[in-house]
């Protein structure tokens, strides 16, 4: 519990303050800090993506994708080409549930002859 004001000054913030004001003072403080951020999200692709011959940037559109991921499948596809989103296993940093994740938004064309080199 907060002391009393000394004498011939007034109360502070802190003194005036009551068990009940400060509970609503942590309830208001905890509510803004679950509202969701207004920062704006990486768009979603408009349409499938092809990782085999995709240039970084675009990679970046996947979910969860960022720069280094982006790199890693870049450099992977030089040795080989991806013909399933299985294959995007074996990058590194990559799993199965991230797979399952990108899997709707990729297409492997038949012809993959044209892979973009990092």
């Amino acid at each position: 519990m907060p002391s009393a004001p000394a004498a011939g000054r007034a109360p502070g913030p802190l003194e005036r303050m009551t068990l009940a004001g400060a509970a609503a003072l942590l309830v208001a403080t905890f509510a803004v800090s679950l509202q969701p951020t207004t920062a704006a999200a990486t768009p979603l692709p408009a349409h499938r993506i092809n990782p085999n011959a995709a240039a970084r940037a675009e990679l970046m559109l996947l979910p969860g994708v960022g720069p280094t991921l982006a790199g890693y499948i870049v450099r992977h596809r030089v040795r080989a080409p991806f013909r399933s989103p299985t294959d995007l296993d074996d990058v590194p940093r990559i799993g199965p549930r991230t797979v399952e994740k990108l899997a709707p938004w990729l297409t492997f064309p038949r012809n993959t002859a044209s892979v973009e080199r990092p």
